[in-house]
Formats: structure tokens, sequence, C-alpha cells
């Protein structure tokens, strides 16, 4: 088991590098292998799989200690922070771009629309519709309600369920010797 004492030293390092050189200085303390798990991770985040992708040698059940042990190393926290706002930025610039091209396939099909294209109409509806659905101008609500719109008589539902599986526990009780409809196995 690591010893506190190093643990707290450790700690006092990374913010010392962070304070004076920022996450790179820290990502720069960093062994090749646990900046490769901090790559791998901010893949997925999946601590166990990131481990093993790292090259670590270990099997899978170890994987899972040692890739949360390196969860809780300062420098790869700071690092796997770093990583993924990186990383939101790229997604960020990613969907922009998306609904850029979308904005821009409506302006190339108008003129061919407006002179009956109906592929390049289709289009355009097409491309509306996916711009609105991204902006969440498409959301589905759905609504329960009970009776006349009320709300929901759960002691009501309840009640139900429980005479329903009294009365088929009183029917498998009996065997179906009533005669019943509901008999489920043939009679000798």
């Amino acid at each position: 088991m690591a010893n506190p004492k190093d643990s707290v030293t450790l700690r006092n390092k990374v913010q010392q590098r962070l304070e004076a050189e920022g996450v790179i200085g820290v990502i720069k303390m960093l062994r090749d292998k646990q900046l490769r798990f901090v790559e791998e991770y901010v893949k997925d985040y999946n601590a166990t799989a990131a481990c093993l992708r790292a090259g670590y040698d270990v099997d899978r059940r170890n994987a899972g200690r040692m890739g949360n042990g390196l969860m809780g190393h300062p420098a790869i926290k700071v690092a796997i922070e770093h990583y993924s706002e990186l990383r939101q930025k790229q997604v960020s610039i990613d969907a922009k771009a998306v609904m850029d091209r979308w904005v821009l396939t409506i302006a190339e099909n108008e003129e061919k629309a407006a002179k009956g294209d109906a592929k390049a109409a289709a289009i355009i509806l097409r491309a509306s519709e996916l711009i609105a659905k991204a902006l969440g101008m498409f959301t589905e609500k759905v609504e329960h309600t009970g009776k006349d719109g009320g709300a929901i008589q759960v002691e009501e539902t309840r009640d139900a369920a429980d005479a329903f599986a009294r009365s088929i526990t009183g029917l498998a009780a009996r065997g179906g010797e009533t005669g019943s409809p509901l008999e489920t196995r043939p009679r000798d």
C-alpha cells in the first residue's frame, strides 16, 4: 500500500509544477505508458480498457485495479482533464462544421427547388429537419396522466394488481378443477 506521505508529496509536486509550468509541465511529468493511458482513457472513459490498450502487462481482472490506481494519480487527473477539454472542443468544432454543411446544402438547392426540382426540395426538407432536431426544436413530449387528465392513481393500480394476483393464486391452488375457461392443463 502506498505511503500517505508519498501521496501528499506527489500532490505537492504536481501542484508546484502546475503553478510554474501549467498543464503541459504536469503532462511532462508522466511516463510514456501513463501518458498513453490518459490518451486511451479519454477515448471511452473506461479505465480498464485504457490500461490494457496503453500496454500495461496485466490481465483483464488486474487491469481494472491498475486503471483505478492510475486514476488516483494527481498528474494523470490533470492530464485527463486537459485532454477531455481538448476533445470537447474538437467535438464542438465538428458539430458546427456539420451544421454549416447542412446550411450550405439548403442554399445550394434552393434555386433548383424553386424551379420545381422535387429531389432538391426533398434535400432542403431533410437538411432543415436535421437542423431543427439538432437545435432541439422537435422535442417529443409524452405526458402520462390518469383518468380525465388527473394524476395516475397508484393505489387503484396496486389494488387491481393485488386482486388479479389473488385470483391467479386461487386458480392455481384449485388446480383448474372448476371447469373454468382459464384452465391451463388438460383434465384426466
